[in-house]
């Protein structure tokens, strides 16, 4: 097969509320739709999502990389998996734009051959738990309604407030729910060493499943997780894949939060989650706030990572201005997936 363009569309999604984190507040999302095309018309669709305020490449770098592929031919040896990797690998991608293009591969694979989908040999219906995330001042209603909805395992959005308030509700909201929820707690890196020590000896008798990236610095979080009081997750320390496999070697961090968007796709995605059985640590699966194409991508990662833990996949009821039909929503806390449902084609674009 050969790929003789690439076609490159900007689009703007819009939270339906501001999004606020520790750093800032976000009103929107800024993303490329990719469509690759072969030399017989076929078109494959992918995304490219960078988030620059979290360590990512930015946009602008992203479109400049994807049009330099574009004025050269890719020749891809077979319609496969292998034939996909071998030349990304050869390509040396950013992490976003491997992601969009090996997505937009997958689908043009699939249009040339319909035997393709085997290659991920799953044969029958896939049930992903799901995670829900929501601010720490939430009202008990709408985490009630949360859990009513059929979710056991909640992310708190915490360091947007006063630390005393938040570990206020947090105690408030585990005694009222107990063991009906799994808390996780997101600091996105907002917290102190100090703080945080605070924080994690406060909480040491909750039913706190994790918390995640309570310090940006890569030392501070290694050695809270070596006191061993909560579970300790990185998220914002993992920029790429090799960051991932560091932490996986040479960490007591036992959680790791993986951005497929951000680490390169669906290949790094299965080695880093391999390299975590291995040594006996855990990966959550996590959306970037991308459109609907590129959470199909990220739902098939999260097909890598069995069916007990939950991934951090609920965030299509945040965005508006949508690029394509949503394949996986939500039911009952599960994504119900099979292959079959993941591939994209033209008709299901809402917009271009």
């Amino acid at each position: 097969m050969k790929i003789k363009q690439i076609e490159i569309a900007p689009h703007t999604l819009k939270f339906r509320t501001p999004l606020k984190t520790s750093h800032q507040t976000h009103t929107d999302r800024k993303i490329l739709i990719i469509k690759v095309k072969d030399e017989y018309g076929n078109t494959g669709i992918g995304e490219c999502a960078p988030m620059p305020w979290f360590g990512t490449e930015n946009l602008s770098d992203a479109e400049s990389q994807l049009k330099n592929i574009n004025n050269s031919t890719i020749e891809l040896g077979n319609d496969n998996l292998n034939s996909i990797e071998d030349i990304l690998n050869k390509l040396n991608l950013l992490p976003t734009v491997r992601f969009g293009l090996e997505q937009a591969l997958f689908n043009l694979c699939r249009i040339r051959n319909n035997s393709f989908a085997q290659d991920f040999s799953y044969n029958d219906l896939l049930k992903i738990k799901v995670s829900s995330v929501a601010n720490i001042f939430s009202t008990l209603g709408s985490i009630e309604k949360l859990v009513a909805n059929g979710f056991d395992t909640i992310k708190f959005k915490v360091a947007v407030g006063s630390i005393r308030d938040e570990l206020g509700k947090i105690k408030e909201i585990s005694k009222i729910f107990g063991k009906k929820i799994k808390i996780r707690l997101d600091a996105n890196g907002g917290w102190s060493f100090e703080q945080t020590v605070m924080v994690m000896n406060e909480l040491t008798d909750l039913n706190v499943e994790f918390l995640e990236q309570p310090v940006l610095a890569i030392d501070e979080l290694s050695e809270l997780a070596e006191m061993n009081l909560i579970p300790i997750a990185a998220d914002e320390s993992l920029k790429n894949q090799a960051d991932a496999e560091e932490l996986i070697i040479n960490s007591s961090i036992q959680n790791l939060v993986i951005k497929p968007m951000f680490i390169g796709g669906y290949f790094a995605a299965k080695e880093i989650i391999n390299s975590a059985l291995v040594n006996n640590k855990n990966v959550v699966i996590s959306s970037a706030f991308e459109s609907a194409v590129g959470r199909a991508h990220t739902v098939l990662c999260s097909t890598l990572n069995g069916t007990d833990i939950a991934n951090g996949l609920d965030t299509a009821r945040y965005l508006t201005n949508e690029t394509a039909v949503d394949k996986f929503p939500i039911q009952n806390g599960y994504i119900n997936f099979n292959m079959d449902k993941y591939f994209l084609d033209q008709s299901d674009l809402k917009i271009l």
